[in-house]
């Protein structure tokens, strides 16, 4: 027997196929909740359950194959192929009953608990970060509508948020610009907080310290890429990873006619921003994919460029991690010292030197982590 669920917030509605004919079968629901779903077992175990995926079905699906039933996600437009005047949760239940049991459907990947709290991290940071530069924007654009010249420095450092308390402005827009300061600067610890814990959860992570000996990838970016794409031997080959980031470009084909166009942009938006911020990175550095941007700026533009080239930064990590090798154009002391960062930092947070954790986890310079790490190490302990 093979099972549809449509899941829900609230509720999710299961429709269970015995056999032929297909029009066989019998519905039952139950609330989306853990209780519910756990007295539903019973009757899911033992039969293959498919899920459309979603935010509810793939945590739905997830909970059901760590209680040991075999449920897969599939493509939330596997249904669009079935064409009906009518739209109902059991009616969708139904197909997706019906699809199970003929078979020829493709899945998608559930991620382990272990990436979904990565994956929660990054995207928090991510919100942390946009809006840190929503305040940083709008106090600029106090000075900018009262024509003061703005403070030399970024927002970022505590000089300049000191000499933008003090501009002359009038009364009204003054106290704005200190509230906004002291709603980003709350915004600002709550993002080394978070930064903390991502460093706790993926310094053990042998994926994460390889990627960290690529100019370019830092800590964030390299949870970001590994937890999203999770497991690397599922993409049988480079282009696979490239249409899963949404960086593999469009094709309409049609007899002897094919055209290309822009990016899919398909699969998980972060993965691809993060790849593209770091590729702008990357190629400011000699190597391959320096040498590659700048003959494709040259043919069709720096921002075709640089997509063109972020899709060739995801298949090298791929080629990486799935070989076992380092980068081509690894820097061995720059890869060391961010390892060693990474090392330090949790080593800090285990004894309880959150500041001193937060300070070492700003450096970028090669020379500065060591200092930092020799000082702080020696006065933590």
């Amino acid at each position: 027997m093979v099972v549809g669920l449509d899941v829900h917030k609230k509720e999710t509605v299961a429709f269970v196929v015995h056999g032929l004919p297909l029009e066989s079968g019998e519905w039952f629901s139950f609330q989306t909740t853990r209780e519910s779903i756990l007295d539903a077992l019973p009757r899911l175990r033992g039969e293959r359950v498919l899920i459309e995926a979603s935010t509810s079905g793939k945590a739905v699906a997830r909970f059901l194959c760590n209680n040991k039933v075999d449920a897969v996600l599939v493509p939330a437009d596997v249904l669009s192929a079935h064409m009906r005047r009518a739209k109902s949760d059991k009616l969708d239940a139904r197909d997706l009953a019906r699809i199970g049991l003929v078979g020829g459907y493709s899945t998608c990947y559930i991620p382990t608990s272990q990436e979904d709290d990565v994956r929660a991290i990054v995207r928090h940071v991510r919100d942390l970060r946009e809006q840190q530069a929503a305040f940083k924007n709008q106090i600029r654009a106090i000075a900018q509508r009262n024509l003061v010249p703005p403070p030399m420095g970024s927002l970022s450092n505590q000089g300049p948020k000191r000499r933008w308390r003090h501009l002359p402005l009038p009364h009204s827009e003054q106290l704005t610009i200190c509230s906004k300061i002291d709603l980003l600067e709350q915004v600002e610890h709550q993002e080394e907080a978070v930064m903390l814990e991502l460093y706790r959860l993926v310094h053990a992570d042998p994926n994460i310290r390889s990627l960290l000996g690529i100019k370019g990838i830092d800590v964030y970016t390299a949870a970001t890429v590994t937890s999203h794409c999770g497991d690397m031997t599922r993409f049988p080959n480079p282009k696979k990873i490239a249409s899963y980031s949404g960086l593999a470009p469009r094709l309409s084909q049609s007899g002897t006619k094919a055209r290309h166009g822009g990016i899919t942009k398909a699969g998980p938006n972060m993965l691809r921003h993060a790849l593209i911020e770091a590729t702008h990175t990357i190629v400011r550095y000699p190597g391959r994919l320096q040498t590659k941007f700048k003959r494709l700026r040259a043919r069709i533009g720096a921002g075709r460029a640089i997509v063109a080239t972020a899709r060739t930064l995801i298949t090298a990590i791929w080629r990486m991690l799935i070989d076992k090798k380092p980068y081509a154009d690894i820097e061995d002391k720059l890869a060391a010292a961010k390892r060693w960062r990474l090392s330090a930092v949790v080593k800090l947070i285990e004894r309880g030197a959150i500041e001193d954790a937060v300070a070492i986890s700003r450096r970028t310079d090669v020379r500065m982590i060591q200092r930092a790490w020799q000082k702080r190490i020696t006065d933590a302990g």
